[in-house]
């Protein structure tokens, strides 16, 4: 536990837990799902590609192409605007949206798979 190890996060990325263990912080928590999302978003990419040579997943290639396309146009390339309080309420998105996004994501992983 070093709370200098985390200075570019604003905060600690873990703290000491009962019996020695380490019980990670919020942010931290909220970074590990991010990664897996990014995980998810790599995957589904990966699958896009070799469905596409796939005549009988061109159904799922359409429709995961279009959530990369819609889910590209949510997305406000202006990293400031998340932050700054001004505008920040207005980028926000409300955990079901990151849920429901998931969700699909996972689906059309699927669909591509099968």
């Amino acid at each position: 536990y070093n709370s200098f190890d985390a200075k570019p996060m604003h905060g600690d990325a873990a703290y000491p837990g009962p019996d020695g263990s380490t019980v990670p912080s919020i942010g931290y928590e909220l970074m590990r799902i991010g990664l897996d999302d990014l995980a998810y978003l790599h995957t589904l990419e990966q699958l896009l590609e070799t469905g596409r040579e796939l005549p009988e997943k061109q159904q799922a290639v359409e429709r995961a192409e279009a959530f990369i396309a819609g889910l590209d146009a949510m997305i406000e390339d202006d990293l400031n605007l998340y932050r700054e309080p001004d505008t920040r309420e207005r980028f926000a998105w409300p955990v079901e949206r990151f849920d429901a996004l998931r969700n699909e994501a996972i689906d059309l992983i699927l669909q591509l798979q099968h």
